[in-house]
């Protein structure tokens, strides 16, 4: 073959190439570590909805499929995303107590208890003040959001005073609960929501800091009898929808912006608004399922508050610890936010 002729082959193929655009980008399928019951409101009304907006945006590029059973332990969700175990997780940073402190600040006593304020600020706070410091740059956070407030559930007992609490065994969630319990002079339990049934139903425990659609959504409405719900809630949780880096790294920088755009704020304001609507209903519905639900008189939130500012004020100390420079700041921005979205409702 002459020189001239394969040069002009080789100018065809490259203006071929050119005129066929990139190439397109290649399809992944990432395994999600489901640890949540298939019907409670989080999986069935949130995430599942949200894998099939990725799929959507993503033109199909991108699906996720749960696995069988949860990869590793609830607890450890974080580190089954880091050593790649599986490729998208819901992470309850507080499930490992001491380990993430700075994102204790959105966990606070009293922060508020209407969802759909509450979780928008939650998210705008992290973006704000959280993610600067590189918290979870081990892995990719999609969505980190509160979920509803938790409240004081027992299998039994009337509560007049808060010595009525002294010396029972809480289940606690997390290391803001923990130090709630023990002001409360009780026993924090530290357990994920998925062993609280076998811990409740044997007399193990005797109550725990839990809010209302989650002790539906784990049945536990017939082991526990007493509700206490606290105005402006006794503790929150912090939830992570998140990504393994290297399953990350693996979507096309075009799904990856895809993705982001269902993800995020968007996200977390379409959840407040299902939580709110699951908070009304778990409420509403206890007293059918044998639970007596009250709402702590005033005068016993006033010496709950008192009892518990050392939570804050030691929560700042901890958190200039570790890297952060004003959380005095950050709390005030949550509670700026949220009181300027409950007087525009």
């Amino acid at each position: 073959m002459s020189r001239k002729l394969l040069s002009g082959i080789l100018l065809a193929a490259m203006a071929s190439a050119s005129l066929a655009g990139p190439a397109q980008a290649e399809s992944v399928t990432l395994r999600y570590s489901q640890w949540l019951p298939a019907t409670y409101p989080l999986q069935a009304e949130i995430i599942d909805p949200w894998f099939e907006e990725i799929a959507r945006v993503t033109e199909g590029r991108v699906t996720i499929v749960a696995t069988p059973k949860v990869v590793g332990t609830v607890a450890g969700q974080y580190d089954v995303l880091v050593d790649g175990l599986a490729d998208v997780a819901l992470v309850v940073p507080g499930y490992t107590p001491g380990r993430f402190p700075l994102t204790e600040g959105l966990e606070l006593p009293f922060l508020g208890d209407d969802p759909r304020v509450s979780m928008p600020v939650s998210y705008r706070t992290y973006e704000t003040y959280l993610e600067p410091t590189g918290l979870f740059k081990e892995i990719v956070p999609l969505a980190v959001f509160t979920g509803n407030p938790a409240h004081i559930a027992l299998r039994s007992g009337e509560v007049t005073a808060l010595s009525d609490l002294a010396g029972k065994k809480l289940r606690s969630p997390q290391q803001a609960a923990s130090a709630s319990i023990e002001l409360l002079d009780a026993v924090p339990v530290s357990k994920p929501m998925s062993e609280v049934y076998e811990l409740a139903s044997s007399g193990a425990i005797d109550g725990g800091i839990i809010p209302p659609d989650t002790l539906l959504g784990f049945k536990l409405a017939g082991t526990m009898k007493e509700y206490l719900l606290v105005p402006g809630g006794i503790v929150n949780t912090v939830n992570m929808l998140a990504f393994s880096r290297e399953a990350w790294d693996r979507i096309s920088p075009e799904d990856q912006a895809a993705i982001r755009e269902v993800s995020g704020l968007p996200l977390v304001t379409k959840m407040g608004e299902i939580y709110a609507r699951s908070l009304d209903e778990a409420v509403t519905a206890m007293p059918g399922e044998g639970m007596r639900v009250q709402t702590l008189p005033e005068n016993i939130v006033t010496d709950l508050k008192a009892r518990l500012e050392p939570i804050r004020t030691g929560w700042f100390e901890v958190a200039r610890k570790n890297g952060l420079d004003d959380p005095e700041a950050m709390i005030g921005f949550f509670e700026t936010e949220y009181a300027a979205g409950k007087a525009a409702q």
